[in-house]
């Protein structure tokens, strides 16, 4: 009696790791893709706008010219230190908190709606109260940034954790687990990647709300800097911090990302 194989079991390793290879080559080239469409098309508008926008090549000139001679050092600090600071700490407050209030419908039905009105409200309104509490400075930019980035993470977290389904809870208590092992077992890894998600959207909603808050008040920070240089008509300068900001956006969000599938495929 003969048995059949199938054809995939006796491929060789190499072939069926494969296509996924080939997607992350593909992805890799869709992004260099579209990164020379965007620098082909800013070219171009740069080239017919009458110096209203500038090329490419004297944007990367004026951002080396920052670098070069360190004056920009300080108030990207500056922001980026609120910022970064601002969000861990809206994080650390946001995340336990969505996770108390997404377990319990009770809670959910009682905050939910009130949650939802105060994020509806624009962040950059609370700024002038965080100038009078602590004053122009890194101190109320940090505030502004916890506050900014704590209902983004607090409001997916608690969705999150709400849609957990309850067998699974269920088991837990069955089998003994107390309210802490059942956060750590149950609720976390159910929930990682939508907190990772969270923790994407919570640092890009603090970093353009303090930004935006900068080009209002502010001793020193790259908002500031972005101010200067279009009330200097600085237009290669301006692109330049743009650009700047751009970046660092970009990047934290592409490390969040990493690792939120990273923890997806673990979870899975």
């Amino acid at each position: 009696m003969s048995v059949r194989v199938p054809q995939e079991a006796v491929l060789p390793a190499q072939l069926r790791e494969g296509a996924p290879r080939h997607k992350r080559t593909a992805v890799v080239l869709g992004h260099a893709a579209l990164l020379l469409v965007v620098l082909i098309v800013w070219q171009c508008v740069g080239l017919v706008s009458g110096g209203l926008v500038p090329t490419v090549f004297p944007t990367f000139d004026a951002l080396a010219a920052e670098f070069a001679d360190d004056t920009l050092l300080d108030p990207l600090w500056s922001t980026f230190r609120a910022v970064l600071v601002g969000f861990l700490v809206g994080a650390a407050v946001a995340l336990p908190a969505g996770v108390l209030v997404g377990r319990s419908p009770y809670l959910r039905k009682a905050f939910d709606p009130l949650i939802s009105a105060v994020f509806s409200i624009p962040r950059i309104l609370i700024y002038p109260a965080m100038l009078a509490l602590f004053g122009i400075g890194v101190p109320s930019k940090l505030a502004l940034a916890a506050i900014s980035g704590f209902f983004p993470i607090l409001i997916t977290t608690i969705a999150a954790v709400g849609n957990i389904r309850p067998i699974l809870t269920h088991v837990a208590r069955t089998l003994g687990c107390t309210r802490l092992q059942t956060v750590f077992k149950v609720y976390l890894p159910s929930t990682a990647a939508s907190i990772v998600a969270a923790l994407r959207l919570g640092f890009s909603v603090s970093f353009v709300t303090v930004v935006s808050a900068e080009m209002f008040v502010a001793d020193t920070g790259l908002g500031q800097e972005l101010l200067n240089a279009y009330g200097l008509q600085q237009t290669e300068r301006m692109f330049a911090l743009m650009m700047l900001a751009l970046i660092i956006a970009m990047g934290v969000s592409m490390l969040l990302w990493r690792l939120e599938r990273w923890i997806t495929s673990a979870t899975s």
